[in-house]
């Protein structure tokens, strides 16, 4: 399983897996050239206060455009898990053919960080979420053998 995160819940993926049988085998990170700050001005807020608006002023200066403690995502975690093994993990591929991986392409072997530009929405695909196909293919290309079936429940790719 290979799974997408927030950064601040990846650990509650993580368990979540786990709880459901899962063995936690890696964390990879799609680094990308960054996502839609989450980070929000509290000015709004203190304009609601019911306080003169000399100290609404006031206060609104002090805080000096302060926000919320969330910086500009330029990754996304991944949760690499997986079902226990029967037996070794040769013995597991041979019963399977799942459990191991390929590593080596083209120009060098494929690290747990994955670098690509995060695809722009479009009127074809409004997911929040969409994923860059090359990625995705890659992820294919590391864990499955041609033909075999991939599970995609969110249709995020």
């Amino acid at each position: 399983m290979v799974a997408f995160s927030q950064g601040r819940l990846v650990h509650r993926l993580a368990i979540a897996a786990e709880d459901a049988g899962f063995e936690i085998r890696d964390l990879f990170v799609w680094e990308h050239e960054g996502g839609q700050g989450k980070a929000f001005t509290q000015d709004h807020f203190v304009k609601k206060m019911d306080i003169p608006a000399k100290q609404r002023a006031a206060i609104i200066a002090k805080l000096d455009r302060r926000k919320t403690p969330q910086l500009r995502p330029k990754f996304e975690p991944m949760i690499l898990a997986q079902k226990p093994r029967t037996g070794t993990f040769v013995d597991n591929w041979l019963k399977r053919q799942t459990g191991l991986v390929r590593l080596e392409f083209e120009r060098a072997q494929q690290t747990t960080i994955f670098s690509y530009k995060k695809p722009h929405k479009n009127k074809e695909f409004e997911h929040m979420t969409i994923k860059p196909e090359g990625m995705i293919r890659r992820l294919i290309e590391i864990f499955t053998l041609p033909g075999q079936v991939v599970l995609d429940p969110f249709l995020g790719s």
